[in-house]
């Protein structure tokens, strides 16, 4: 303790050390330095307490999604060990279908070996009966008619046996490598093959046995399929190809732009391009007419669909340039992946749709609208969503490997599994599947384009093939035809006017086009 000047007063007083900054102060001051420095850390406080309350607030916003997290967890665990022990029963069954059918190979060439047999017992008794001619006496062989008799009957017996063997081809069962898959349930085929061999020769050649062994090995029948094969099997495309017609578009327009989403309503048709350059036209009195051209602003679009008042663009994956971009176009615009709602009277931005408290949309992509619910398929989630337009709010999920294409009408839609290669008919309001059909592997992983006339036809087209298969509303094959250069390019049935037409896009002599198929 010191009496000196005071360096923050200057005035000569007894001296202490500040707490605070460790000078030698006065009284007074030292006081002052405490009052400030307490007041500066209260408001320090303060600004902390109101930030951990910020934070607070914003965590509580995540416990909702945290509970549904968890629930969801617990679903989609059981949904698994489901999926699970069905595919082990599918498995169980395939597997006990295939040794059911190789017994079944198994005995019928069985019937070859007692043939075999049969041959050997019939020479035996031919080779005795011809010795007893040569050597035995005439009363001997007087004895020997009824026994001559028999042999006719056996041989005839014989050649009887042979002719319905020569009927029946020969199979063989061979083994052959598993493909490589990343699909479990695909990999499971069976690996067995049945190779059909030539028929049997006529019986004037029973005796060249190494020709006809011989005949049997050069065979080049194709493979068959057996069991749950379906290599070198395209069961359906030559059913196809059996039912293949030559159809012509009614006919064919120009258009500017790639016409790789097409849809309609009752008063228009909407043509779009990946990069939203969005054609509105119309199709009266048979004639095609562009009424208005106009640009999204939408990047990466995977989907397109329209109803009387909105028009809905699935995108996906934008990055933070694109993101930004659109920021400053459409206030809030903050999703790398959703669904656009436009209005159509001025195309102006209705809403993001993106997730809600019982959904996410991770990877959108067929849309379809129909009285104010939105259907989206999203093969990320492995689901088609049910979603009410003006609540934004689930009302159903359908849950599929990965749905890849949509259809609607009235009461039932159509979509696509790609992963199961089905193609499925849903009741639109209980959501449920009525009925599957098995799609042509030889198409196994390629998108597809779909089109639904209600109670009359399904159209399903794959974008790597030119090739348009028709099915009848309960998916039974009825025929197919091709239009040229249109791979790549989008498909959609319209009805306007009371006419249906069936729109395909190609791009031929690097021009778009549209091709207007009636008949349907």
């Amino acid at each position: 303790m010191v009496h000196a000047l005071c360096p923050s007063c200057t005035n000569i007083n007894e001296l202490n050390a500040c707490f605070h900054c460790m000078q030698p102060l006065c009284f007074d001051c030292t006081e002052n330095h405490l009052n400030s420095w307490k007041e500066s850390s209260f408001k320090y406080c303060q600004t902390t307490k109101s930030q951990i309350d910020e934070y607070k607030k914003k965590i509580s916003l995540l416990e909702p999604l945290i509970n549904q997290n968890k629930t969801n967890a617990e679903n989609v665990k059981l949904e698994i060990e489901k999926s699970f022990e069905c595919f082990v029963k599918q498995l169980t069954k395939e597997k006990n279908e295939l040794f059911i059918q190789i017994d079944s190979i198994q005995d019928e060439n069985e019937k070859f070996i007692l043939f075999e047999k049969e041959i050997f017992n019939f020479k035996e008794s031919l080779e005795n009966l011809m010795e007893k001619f040569k050597n035995g006496s005439k009363s001997e062989i007087d004895k020997l008619r009824p026994s001559l008799e028999d042999l006719k009957r056996k041989k005839e017996e014989v050649s009887s046996n042979y002719s319905k063997l020569r009927n029946q081809p020969f199979k063989i069962i061979g083994e052959y490598d598993l493909p490589e898959t990343r699909n479990l349930a695909n990999s499971f085929f069976g690996n067995i093959i049945i190779t059909e061999f030539e028929k049997l020769p006529e019986i004037e050649d029973i005796n060249d046995v190494k020709k006809d062994q011989e005949h049997l090995r050069k065979s080049s029948e194709p493979i068959k399929m057996f069991g749950t094969l379906r290599i070198k099997l395209k069961r359906f495309a030559d059913q196809t190809n059996l039912n293949l017609q030559i159809k012509e578009p009614y006919e064919e327009y120009e258009i500017p732009i790639s016409p790789k989403f097409t849809t309609s309503n009752s008063k228009n048709i909407y043509i779009c391009n990946e990069n939203g350059d969005l054609i509105i036209a119309d199709y009266n009195n048979k004639k095609f007419q562009i009424k208005k051209q106009i640009k999204l602003d939408i990047f990466n679009i995977k989907g397109l669909a329209v109803d009387k008042n909105f028009l809905a663009v699935s995108f996906t994956d934008l990055n933070k340039n694109q993101l930004n971009s659109l920021n400053k176009i459409h206030k809030d615009f903050n999703d790398s992946s959703g669904v656009a709602i436009f209005k159509l009277q001025d195309f102006s931005l209705e809403k993001i749709i993106s997730s809600s408290k019982n959904f996410v949309l991770v990877s959108p992509e067929a849309l379809s609208l129909s009285d104010n619910f939105l259907f989206v398929c999203d093969k990320e989630s492995h689901c088609l969503f049910k979603i009410d337009l003006k609540k934004t709010s689930l009302v159903q999920r359908l849950i599929s490997n990965q749905p890849s294409s949509i259809s609607i009408g009235n009461k039932y839609l159509v979509f696509t599994d790609l992963n199961q290669m089905e193609l499925n008919l849903v009741d639109v309001e209980k959501f449920t599947i009525v009925k599957s059909l098995k799609l042509s592997q030889d198409f196994f992983n390629e998108s597809v384009d779909l089109a639904f006339r209600e109670k009359s036809f399904v159209f399903v087209k794959y974008t790597d093939d030119v090739r348009c298969f028709v099915y009848d509303p309960k998916l039974n094959f009825k025929y197919s035809f091709d239009y040229e250069n249109s791979k790549k390019q989008g498909m959609a049935y319209i009805q306007q006017n009371g006419n249906g037409f069936l729109i395909i896009g190609k791009f031929e002599a690097k021009k778009f086009k549209i091709g207007f198929f009636n008949g349907f």
